[in-house]
């Protein structure tokens, strides 16, 4: 009732536009028509006019949207500038009292080629708030072509998702058993998304598929869901010879703190570093960081020796990985800082003016800082950036300048010293930057933001 309300108004409003405008371009060949050359033109004449131009405008609405939908097909550029434009214009309503965007959802069902269903699923994955507004008219015919288990559902999947459509499940699930792994792995990415605990144990069945996508799809369907209880079930895949099953598990062990877990990666660390294998270790130790402490003195004291092992590692990715997580674990200590900005000190003893250098070790010091909540080290870091701001005019980067301001406003503003941090946020440019958009989710400024005195740094004044 809304929509047909929300089109007659539009309809009333352009037909007395283009009433207006008729009643200044009426010819003389009309005017004659009624036998007078002054005579004003009738309601029913204009009537006409306004309808039959309507009409006309909603024929050309039409005719772009079509060229829009067939240049996602296209080349690269021309697709991305279409695509913007349909997401500009998903809202409307065309003729027929459906918006734009529902008139994607048909072109997306009827597309012959992966490009052109990718993108399409693009635009209505933005489009997800109008979708959901005329979900009664949009989920029928999305859960007829899903039900079908075609080359479709990798993209009506992702449309379901952004409908927030769980109501599906019930009718979808059966799926999981598919026969075809396109099918299974579709369709764990929307219990992923959209279902709850009870969905678990659904979704570990999954782990023993010969399949590695369907493997890979539960792994991060059980991550999605937060699903516990099936952290046991992820302990044999820690150590596939897959890089992509591996480190996904190590990472949704992580993400769901299960501390069972860490004698497991303990484990796999030690056996990973005789293999040598850099992109695991690393996933490894910054999982052993998140999980946090381990319920056992005894295990506790094996991750501590495995994270400082690497400490004195060749490669530097190595060493920031097992300090930050050391930080993490609350041992910031004198050992965990000189291990990380060992490299940077060297090579400032080799050109103090190298300020790209100087700014990691500012940056490292607060990370640090805001790891471990040592004010120390907020005074290091600190030091280091007034060292780089002090060469401002050899650097001479507007964009680098406001950066380095709001990291050292940051620093300020974590020991309380909101004046301090207020004068740095102040020498930002005018403009340069939406600063209360820049610093809404920075957790620096978390307390600071609570202050009154301080608002025009978060809000928008009006």
């Amino acid at each position: 009732m809304k929509d047909r309300f929300r089109i007659l108004l539009f309809t009333l409003l352009l037909t007395g536009c283009l009433v207006a405008a008729a009643a200044g371009r009426i010819t003389t060949a009309q005017n004659h028509g009624s036998g007078d050359p002054e005579a004003e033109p009738t309601i029913e004449e204009l009537e006409k006019i306004a309808l039959r131009r309507l009409k006309e405008a909603f024929k050309a609405i039409k005719n772009r949207l079509d060229f829009l939908v067939t240049s996602l097909g296209g080349p690269e550029s021309k697709a991305e500038e279409a695509r913007l434009q349909l997401q500009a214009c998903g809202h409307r309503y065309l003729e027929d009292g459906r918006t734009v965007a529902e008139h994607l959802v048909d072109a997306l069902l009827e597309a012959n080629s992966n490009r052109m269903r990718g993108r399409l699923r693009q635009v209505l994955q933005h489009l997800g708030p109008v979708l959901r507004k005329n979900k009664a008219r949009v989920l029928p015919p999305i859960l007829k072509a899903a039900r079908k288990a075609d080359h479709r559902l990798p993209a009506i999947t992702d449309v379901l998702i952004a409908l927030r459509a769980s109501e599906v499940l019930g009718d979808l699930e059966p799926l999981l058993e598919h026969e075809n792994p396109m099918v299974r792995t579709s369709i764990l990415r929307l219990v992923g998304f959209l279902g709850d605990q009870k969905s678990g144990p659904k979704v570990l069945s999954a782990l023993d598929s010969p399949d590695l996508e369907v493997k890979l799809a539960a792994v991060e369907a059980i991550k999605n869901l937060r699903y516990a209880m099936g952290a046991d079930n992820l302990y044999p895949l820690v150590s596939s010879t897959d890089p992509r099953l591996s480190r996904a598990t190590i990472e949704t062990l992580a993400y769901l703190s299960a501390k069972e877990s860490i004698p497991v990666l303990i484990d796999a660390l030690l056996k990973t570093r005789e293999s040598k294998d850099s992109t695991k270790i690393h996933t490894l130790l910054t999982a052993l960081g998140n999980i946090g402490s381990a319920t056992k003195v005894s295990v506790q004291a094996r991750v501590e020796k495995a994270l400082r092992g690497y400490l004195t590692s060749r490669k530097e990715p190595l060493v920031r990985a097992a300090g930050y997580a050391l930080c993490k674990l609350g041992l910031a200590g004198a050992e965990v800082e000189r291990a990380l900005t060992r490299s940077m000190r060297d090579q400032l003893a080799k050109d103090s003016k190298d300020f790209v250098t100087r700014l990691d070790l500012a940056r490292t010091l607060k990370n640090l800082a805001a790891y471990s909540g040592s004010k120390p080290l907020y005074k290091k870091a600190i030091k280091e950036y007034k060292t780089v701001l002090d060469d401002r005019r050899r650097v001479g980067f507007p964009g680098f300048l406001s950066s380095a301001y709001i990291d050292i406003a940051g620093c300020h503003a974590c020991l309380g010293q909101f004046k301090s941090a207020a004068r740095y946020l102040d020498k930002i440019p005018k403009n340069s930057i939406p600063l209360p958009k820049v610093l809404g989710n920075l957790a620096d400024f978390d307390v600071m933001r609570k202050d009154s005195q301080y608002r025009r740094f978060f809000k928008q004044i009006r």
